[in-house]
């Protein structure tokens, strides 16, 4: 391949000698050819020729600089100023060879383009297209028209932008250039999205992706699939996004990161949160600063929706990081971005550089309002949420206060207790005769205060047994106790019915248990069980989940009822006093 490499070089150093009208040494021309084949070699060739050229002719001279700047253009070097190609574009003007000026033209379009003067970069462009003879070379007819597309595609004039991409794929179609031609249909199909034209577009993708497996190309075929990714994502259908995406997903090592977003995005959409988080969170280690913008803004997404707000605030903190670095990065961008529209038929340079300059401060001005709209909606969101939690917590802590506070007073324990102060009471009394009668009434008044707490917590007592005892009488355990013994699922309708009957039974049973915490159906169902005297394993066997899953479901109900850590037979206990 190398040896037949070298020998079409060399017959196009003939072809160029013997058709140009001034003669060049052939080290020229050889890397003229090689800055097609081999850009990065053919800058070094003409780095080495330097001090040679500073006593060159003229002609020589000014061919050395427009081979740099097109070597330059080739290796995807950026052009940052117009010096080097002004000189040439008045040379071959005016003295030059004329077959050499469409070629300078084109040039110059490349180093305006670089420069982000998008008029000018037009206008050189098109003037190339002027000049060109009729049997100029179609490659670089094709890569005017291309580069003319791009050009207006950016600057949102999309019915200029696929006269042009057309042109140039009527050029690639001539010139049996395969892969110019595909790029030239996948870019159609990137505008015809751009103008809503779904149809249209996916015509043209469907179009460039045959044509790329036609041909064995298997990048050129990942490029294509890439772009119809983008595109299944943007029309919300997701499985045809997953289809193109997921065959190229670990392909290679190239755009790894920006595939991984896709991938993050299909899974969101698609609820399936924890492989979106498992992409996002590689996006946060590895992505470039948009990609971890995004990845951490669906992290906090995420997280909100599982509950996990120490997680969600984690993930917000660094949103706001990214976002303050994307920010920088995009006012810098539009400092520098394309400046100006290009008008292709008035060609009103300075008039549509100004509306340019307006509509992207307009652009600006309208991203930033939104922004702060969400900044503020997210601030007072979560402010109110913050705001709720605590006074929700607040109420529960005095709810809890007063259930343990009546649990303490209603129990053998503080009867007890009361006792060993009536007797104490009872020992003052017999020796305070020798003291005043207020003392007297004082010491007699507590007594009577603790018999008469003794009486009501014998009567709490007597009634919490009656409860337990009716219960134990009642349809809803007789109901459930059948079901446990035939081994049969409880429906919903039996459900409904256990719950009438124990807050008959046991008032504002229900109303109590969630007036501490919003509990699920299943939480509330084993509330039910425990409350009629079923144990662990019966309870489990009606809910049908294992005697380990029920403990820990227990010891998480405590800890959501009293925010601390507790056992499973603290939240029996509790339940059971209720």
């Amino acid at each position: 391949m190398k040896h037949l490499l070298y020998i079409s070089i060399l017959v196009t150093v003939f072809i160029i000698a013997a058709c140009s009208g001034h003669s060049f040494r052939s080290s020229l021309l050889v890397a003229d050819s090689l800055s097609s084949a081999n850009p990065q070699f053919a800058v070094s060739m003409l780095d080495s020729m330097r001090a040679e050229m500073a006593s060159a002719p003229e002609h020589e001279r000014m061919f050395y600089r427009l081979l740099c700047i097109k070597a330059a253009d080739k290796a995807y070097i950026q052009h940052k100023s117009d010096t080097l190609i002004l000189p040439l574009i008045e040379y071959y003007e005016k003295h030059g060879d004329k077959k050499l000026l469409a070629e300078t033209y084109y040039y110059a379009g490349s180093v305006y383009r670089d420069m982000n003067d998008a008029p000018m970069a037009l206008d050189y462009f098109q003037k190339a297209l002027d000049v060109m003879p009729k049997d100029a070379d179609l490659r670089l007819r094709s890569n005017t028209c291309y580069q003319m597309g791009e050009l207006f595609l950016y600057q949102y004039f999309y019915d200029e932008a696929v006269k042009m991409y057309l042109e140039a794929y009527h050029y690639d179609s001539i010139n049996k250039d395969i892969v110019a031609a595909v790029y030239c249909l996948e870019a159609l199909g990137y505008t015809y999205n751009k103008k809503k034209l779904k149809d249209s577009s996916l015509v043209y993708y469907n179009k460039a992706c045959s044509l790329a497996r036609k041909n064995n190309d298997k990048k050129l075929e990942k490029s294509v699939l890439w772009q119809m990714t983008s595109f299944y994502i943007e029309h919300k259908e997701y499985e045809k996004a997953k289809g193109c995406l997921f065959p190229l997903l670990y392909s290679d090592t190239i755009n790894i990161n920006a595939r991984y977003a896709m991938a993050s995005d299909i899974y969101m959409n698609t609820k399936q949160y924890d492989s979106a988080k498992y992409y996002c969170n590689i996006l946060v280690e590895t992505g470039s600063v948009y990609a971890k913008q995004n990845a951490s803004r669906k992290l906090v997404e995420i997280y909100l929706k599982e509950g996990r707000y120490d997680e969600m605030i984690k993930s917000l903190c660094l949103y706001e990081q990214y976002r303050d670095s994307v920010n920088n990065i995009t006012a810098t961008e539009s400092v520098v971005r394309m400046n100006a529209i290009y008008n292709y038929q008035i060609r009103e340079k300075e008039n549509l550089k100004l509306r340019i300059e307006n509509s992207h401060r307009l652009v600006v001005i309208i991203l930033i309002s939104v922004f702060c709209c969400i900044c503020i909606l997210l601030f007072v969101f979560y402010s109110r949420r913050a705001i709720q939690k605590r006074l929700r917590l607040e109420l529960q802590i005095q709810i809890l206060k007063r259930i343990e506070k009546e649990r303490n007073e209603h129990s053998s324990e503080y009867i007890k207790e009361n006792n060993k102060k009536i007797r104490l009471l009872e020992e003052q009394l017999n020796t305070a005769n020798h003291k005043t009668k207020e003392l007297m009434s004082q010491l007699m008044e507590q007594k009577a205060d603790l018999l008469f707490a003794n009486e009501k917590a014998e009567r709490e007592i007597k009634r919490r047994d009656f409860i337990a005892e009716r219960l134990l009488n009642s349809n809803a355990y007789k109901l459930t106790r059948s079901k446990l013994e035939q081994s049969k699922n409880i429906t919903k309708k039996e459900w409904d019915e256990i719950d009438i009957c124990v807050n008959d039974i046991v008032e504002v049973f229900k109303t109590r248990l969630y007036s501490l915490y919003p509990i699920s159906d299943q939480e509330y169902r084993m509330c039910l069980l425990i409350r009629l005297g079923f144990g662990i394993r019966e309870i489990a066997s009606l809910l049908n989940r294992s005697t380990g899953a029920m403990s820990l479901a227990r010891k998480r109900l405590y800890i959501k009822m009293f925010g601390k850590e507790g056992y499973a037979v603290d939240i029996d206990e509790f339940v059971k006093s209720l």
